[in-house]
């Protein structure tokens, strides 16, 4: 969260305590003496006093008013979050980041939810706030090949958004995800704009051809074990960032496979990745707990038979 961000939620936090503040101070009014108090007390009891009269008045509005007002600036908030965590949005500055906010929106999708289908309009580009995405093709017959899986804070959709053309795959929310969706209009007027935002646009859409090539050449020419190996030791280093590990060799991960998920996204069956993962395991490759992998070594996992 840059510094921008961490003013709005200090904004939040000084908002709602004036408005406690005053919410509370208006919660009595006190009238002096030499003063008509008759309009304050024809519904409510006056309580007089030598020096003035206090008048009790309805807080309501006051905290319905503080409520509403706190709603909307943690809302900004949340959206800024999720914006500024994407590497896309990372180098706008306070003003820029006001206007992304007010043309985003937060939406939420539970597990299985179709966020866009394969050949949709591309009226959009989504953050990935919580949860994850799964980004998959689809042949005529029916097969799926998984190109990726995304987690917080990936950017996606991004490439029918510059072109105007068609969504060249679907989208799957894999569990309860939250996104933050923002409009072509806006990442086109950003992308004229603002130079860093155009640069990492450029870097996403090269990420992402690198990974389909990747992948092409995974299926083209490596064996389904090979193509394992790769995929479990490339989650390991995007989850911890690097490959180090202590000296028994271990990197201590955190990974959540689900066999059927994995077998999709390397090109095989499920039969077939559920025993390439028991052999891993016992060869001592990966150690699992259930549908996790919490460490891998990496050596054993990069060497290709």
């Amino acid at each position: 969260m840059n510094r921008f961000a961490r003013r709005l939620s200090a904004a939040v936090v000084a908002t709602l305590a004036m408005l406690w503040v005053t919410a509370a101070s208006a919660s009595a009014v006190r009238v002096p003496l030499d003063q008509d108090v008759a309009p304050y007390s024809t519904d409510v009891p006056v309580t007089l006093t030598p020096s003035a009269a206090t008048v009790p008045v309805n807080s309501t509005p006051w905290l319905v008013t503080a409520a509403l007002v706190v709603t909307l600036v943690v809302g900004l908030v949340l959206v800024v979050r999720g914006s500024t965590a994407c590497a896309v949005f990372a180098e706008l500055d306070a003003r820029s980041l006001v206007r992304l906010s007010a043309a985003t929106g937060r939406h939420r999708y539970d597990k299985g939810q179709i966020v866009f289908h394969q050949g949709d309009v591309g009226d959009c580009m989504y953050v990935v706030a919580r949860g994850s995405v799964e980004i998959s093709v689809q042949d005529p017959d029916g097969g799926v090949a998984v190109l990726a899986r995304l987690a917080p804070p990936t950017a996606f959709g991004e490439l029918a958004v510059i072109d105007g053309g068609p969504r060249v795959a679907m989208a799957v929310a894999r569990e309860p995800t939250e996104l933050v969706r923002i409009p072509r209009a806006t990442v086109l007027a950003l992308f004229a704009t603002e130079p860093s935002v155009s640069g990492a646009l450029m870097s996403s859409l090269v990420g992402l051809v690198r990974r389909v090539d990747e992948q092409v050449s995974d299926l083209a020419l490596r064996r389904l074990p090979q193509r394992v190996r790769r995929h479990l030791l490339s989650e390991a280093v995007r989850q911890t960032g690097s490959t180090d590990t202590g000296p028994d060799g271990v990197l201590v991960v955190d990974l959540r496979i689900n066999q059927s998920d994995l077998a999709r996204q390397v090109g095989g069956s499920r039969q077939q990745v559920n025993r390439i993962l028991a052999a891993l395991d016992g060869a001592g490759a990966i150690e699992r707990r259930g549908q996790r992998i919490v460490a891998v070594r990496p050596r054993l996992l990069a060497f290709d038979e």
